[in-house]
């Protein structure tokens, strides 16, 4: 089990947990009333987390013909509806991307070098004891980048493919509507705007009460890919942990990349 800092000031015991974009449809027509949920848990099954302006720095809404910043469209409150109602009237493809605000965690040394582990950050533990800081209580900074891919409409585009500029960015290099099961779907990693080298993503399907769970390194490129053997939702997830600069009350920051999608039969 890992203790994971939460997208959206989600605050919970030493678990293993992700958070992600959760459209409810990845396929709609185009025009019809779209939500945007935040889901939180185990095994990419989660619940909800209500959305709210004073926990978010961007939601960016990305097409083929350009790009607008959303974030005035949060409710500055959290509202009964945790969702956030959307439209999205454009044909094609439509890619929405969340970054939260910077929040602080700090777990003991136990605790933060066996999350370290599973979420293959490594290079983190050799740092610390290189500075002799094993025994040091893991003080973190951080920050959630999500992405989710949203097909309205048969044609897709290039919009999938696009760069979004968020600080961890997970990038398909082909539009997901186009791909189908059994097919390799290849991901960039980028890292402030460069392919980031030799880290763990992982890739989440769940059916029936069944999780898959692929992993995967990327090559010196910045790649990964993943042969998807099955339809429907999929998460891939990663996460770069760098030495705070200028930071009192942290020792480390920590952005997490994640990208839901979803493959047609």
């Amino acid at each position: 089990m890992r203790a994971l800092p939460l997208f959206l000031l989600c605050t919970v015991a030493l678990g293993a947990h992700e958070c992600w974009l959760q459209p409810s449809s990845f396929t709609p027509a185009p025009g019809a009333p779209v939500s945007l949920g935040i889901r939180v848990g185990m095994n990419f099954e989660g619940e909800s987390r209500a959305v709210a302006r004073d926990r978010v720095a961007r939601l960016l809404h990305v097409t083929a013909t350009g790009r607008e910043d959303w974030t005035e469209r949060v409710p500055a409150q959290e509202t009964d509806r945790p969702e956030l109602a959307l439209r999205l009237d454009a044909p094609g493809t439509h890619v929405l991307a969340y970054d939260s605000i910077a929040n602080l965690i700090t777990l003991k040394a136990e605790e933060f070098h066996a999350y370290l582990r599973e979420d293959g950050m490594e290079y983190v533990i050799a740092q610390r004891e290189k500075a002799g800081q094993t025994g040091a209580p893991g003080r973190e900074r951080y920050r959630r980048c999500a992405k989710t891919v949203v097909q309205c409409g048969p044609v897709a585009d290039d919009a999938a493919a696009m760069r979004t500029g968020q600080t961890l960015e997970i990038v398909p290099r082909a539009n997901p509507a186009a791909v189908r099961p059994g097919a390799t779907l290849k991901f960039l990693v980028l890292f402030q705007g460069m392919p980031l080298a030799d880290t763990l993503v992982q890739a989440w399907h769940r059916t029936d009460g069944h999780t898959t769970k692929l992993q995967g390194r990327t090559n010196a490129q910045g790649e990964v890919g993943f042969t998807l053997p099955a339809t429907g939702e999929w998460m891939i997830s990663t996460v770069r942990m760098i030495a705070a600069a200028d930071h009192a009350d942290a020792d480390w920051e920590s952005y997490w990349g994640n990208l839901t999608l979803s493959l047609k039969p």
